[in-house]
């Protein structure tokens, strides 16, 4: 299993918004097994969570069931009141927490670590390790990985440099891994400078470059969309070429803590009820309100708590009689009886910790509002007519069109299908079906509903696997097509022979509509078009991805848009042979 981890854009991004942390004091270190805790205040007191090679983020609650491990005692002894700067180091996933005279590397990439460094020899690592050419362990120089181009602070000059210099096969491999942008965000680059993404780095002009480079910037400087993709991806900006199913987040905090388990073992111990999220979110959100509103007057009503000057029954009874309950250290009103205020804290403390598990509530009922109903599961509807077992299709005038899958079914149309008012279409190129469009009574077949035949005929040709654009596919009577060829020449078995003249479609554009239909919630049909049906369709065309990839996205977007669970194999069936590419999809709301 693939570990989670943030990327170095995820990090660059989410130390700038922890820019309320900058010089603040360090408290406390605490631990867990591969989790550290450092406590941080800077006008307020923060839990700086590190799970190395994952992740690290903000938690407000204190971590419990801690163990004081040498390294944590070690961190304590050297951090504790001193200030910290946080940065990152170049590109890399290394996060640096630096004071006066140590320097904290938190790595976040490969199995992780966290080190104190002094003097540039390290004094401690959270785990010893040995990778040859580098060691981390007590008494070593500590030496950071081979670093790639640091693309957070180049110039276009240096940019430009790399490029040219990169013997990578492909600009998207360049950007993720000369770069250090990872495949995602590699993609996406590409795609918004307009950019082929199979183009050789060191083949790119000079405009190209520009486009990318400037992409790379705006990437860079533009504000945060923190999400998560169908809660398997997490992204800092918004990702144009996934879709998916994306809950949106106020902070890249938010996004990180709910994307690495919500700290779901904070959360159940926090008392953190993920069964009612809109109920408490609501109780949580008038709470709050009800605080804010009447501030002051509470403020006095917990100084009055903490009065030492009366004794605890005097207390009791005046604050009773101003609606406040004192229970222990607990302030409670009956209004909000599930509520209650540490006096041993301060009004704006009590409110910061509600405040972050009301956000928590937030986002649970962002994502449970988000989840789709469960999946429709229908009954795919059978299609008894003769012409089921081929390929078949209507034109946009509802003429019926029917193509022979390979050697033997085009063999079976000709002789036993054929009719004589009928017309049949082929192309040149090896491996292309024969077809027939079947007229209407008394009326002749108009050139629209030729040209959609040839554009099925092209795309179920092997000019599809080629990667061809479009193709010529010429149009004949059936008494043209014979077995039986010429004196002296030779036909292979289930071929034809076509004579005389061959009318011929020019630039039959390849590219095929893939429609889906639910009926009465029981059963659900898909078919294919080769003119644009008017909703419920995805449109595919030859491209550079995957079959693979291309019947998983499908699947994944009729799931999104239909609710429907369509079988992979009635799709994987309709798709012409070779690698795609989606080229456009329409739904109903």
């Amino acid at each position: 299993m693939t570990t989670k981890a943030l990327a170095s854009l995820d990090i660059y991004k989410f130390l700038r918004e922890l820019d309320y942390l900058e010089s603040a004091v360090v408290r406390d270190v605490r631990s867990r097994k591969n989790e550290l805790f450092i406590l941080l205040y800077n006008r307020g007191e923060y839990w700086l969570k590190i799970v190395p090679g994952e992740y690290m983020c903000v938690v407000k609650e204190k971590p419990r069931d801690t163990v004081d491990f040498p390294f944590t005692l070690m961190l304590k002894n050297e951090l504790v009141g001193s200030n910290i700067a946080i940065s990152m180091h170049m590109s890399d996933r290394i996060v640096e927490l630096s004071t006066d005279d140590t320097t904290v590397v938190i790595e976040l990439f490969s199995d992780g670590n966290v080190i104190l460094v002094k003097n540039g020899t390290i004094a401690q690592a959270m785990f010893a390790r040995d990778y040859g050419v580098r060691k981390v362990m007590a008494g070593e120089p500590y030496e950071y990985p081979p670093s790639n181009a640091d693309i957070f602070n180049m110039e276009y000059y240096d940019f430009e440099k790399t490029m040219k210099l990169s013997y990578k096969d492909s600009l998207v491999t360049a950007l993720a891994v000369d770069f250090s942008l990872g495949g995602m965000y590699s993609e996406e680059i590409c795609l918004r400078a307009g950019v082929g993404r199979l183009t050789k780095p060191n083949e790119l002009a000079g405009q190209q470059l520009e486009s990318v480079f400037l992409v790379i910037k705006s990437l860079l400087s533009a504000p945060s969309k923190p999400n998560i993709i169908d809660d398997s991806i997490l992204a800092v900006i918004d990702i144009t070429h996934l879709g998916g199913r994306k809950v949106y987040f106020d902070t890249i905090n938010d996004a990180i803590v709910s994307f690495f388990g919500g700290t779901a073992a904070e959360e159940k111990r926090g008392g953190f009820d993920k069964t009612k999220p809109k109920e408490l979110s609501e109780e949580y959100a008038k709470f709050l309100g009800f605080l804010n509103t009447n501030y002051n007057k509470i403020e006095d009503i917990v100084k009055k708590a903490k009065d030492s000057e009366k004794n605890i029954e005097e207390r009791k009874t005046e604050l009773k009689s101003l609606g406040w309950n004192l229970e222990g250290k607990f302030l409670r009103t009956p209004k909000y009886p599930n509520f209650k205020l540490d006096i041993t804290k301060t009004l704006r403390d009590n409110m910061s910790s509600y405040y972050e598990k009301a956000k928590r509530y937030k986002a649970a009922l962002a994502r449970e509002r988000a989840k789709p109903p469960k999946p429709r599961r229908l009954a795919f509807r059978k299609n008894d007519a003769w012409y089921s077992k081929f390929r078949w299709l209507f034109t946009s005038n509802g003429l019926l069109v029917v193509l022979g899958r390979d050697v033997s079914q085009n063999a079976a149309l000709m002789r036993k299908y054929a009719e004589p008012n009928d017309v049949v279409l082929h192309s040149d190129v090896f491996g292309s079906p024969f077809a027939l469009v079947k007229p209407k009574l008394g009326e002749k077949i108009a050139d629209d509903d030729l040209r959609e035949a040839a554009i099925a005929v092209g795309s179920y040709s092997s000019a599809w696997k080629a990667g061809a654009g479009n193709i010529d596919v010429y149009s004949v009577r059936p008494d043209q097509v014979t077995s039986t060829p010429p004196s002296g020449e030779f036909l292979k078995k289930g071929a034809f022979y076509i004579e005389g003249k061959r009318n011929y479609i020019k630039g039959a554009q390849l590219g095929i509509y893939i429609e889906f239909d639910v009926f009465d919630e029981k059963e659900y049909d898909i078919r294919v078009s080769a003119h644009r049906p008017k909703s419920n369709f995805i449109m595919v065309r030859p491209g550079n991805k995957k079959r693979e990839e291309v019947l998983k996205h499908i699947k994944r977007t009729v799931l999104e848009k239909l609710n429907l669970d369509v079988e992979e194999d009635r799709i994987d069936r309709l798709i012409p042979s070779g690698k795609a590419s989606i080229e456009k999809a329409a739904f109903d709301k």
